[in-house]
């Protein structure tokens, strides 16, 4: 190989390497369609007149499962996503019980809980997004 043709192959992997980490921004997509999901469905669940939560409680269950239809279809994972989508769904997993938990413990049908606790649950999927768009933007 001269120098010509590594220069050129060096070229092509730069060029491969940089369309692979902006397929893998659809990760960003999903964490803001997880947010949202999250949003919507504890405030719902928590203003809910029981046993109505229910309606909610299916819906975000829905909305999780589309959301991993999609991401299983995906054909390139950024970097870190097994860290990223793990801690991402523990650190919810963790926010969300906690939100009902208490919520529906002590203060079920109470706009000033339901509101801040449904926003904390939607953070480490934004976290997440965030962290997914400045490593698609990082050369590497």
């Amino acid at each position: 190989m001269d120098r010509e043709q590594a220069l050129r192959d060096l070229s092509a992997a730069d060029e491969i390497a940089g369309r692979v980490r902006r397929r893998g921004t659809w990760y960003a997509g999903f964490c803001a369609g997880a947010a949202a999901a999250s949003l919507a469905g504890v405030f719902a669940i928590g203003m809910s007149p029981d046993p109505w939560w229910t309606v909610p409680a299916s819906a975000l269950i829905a909305a999780f499962v589309a959301l991993a239809v999609y991401g299983a279809r995906q054909p390139v994972s950024p970097r870190g996503f097994a860290a990223w989508h793990t801690g991402s769904m523990a650190a919810w997993g963790v926010l969300y019980a906690a939100a009902l938990g208490i919520g529906m413990a002590v203060f079920p049908g109470e706009i000033s809980w339901w509101m801040p606790a449904a926003a904390a649950t939607t953070l480490p999927f934004l976290a997440a997004g965030a962290a997914a768009l400045r490593a698609a933007r990082r050369p590497a």
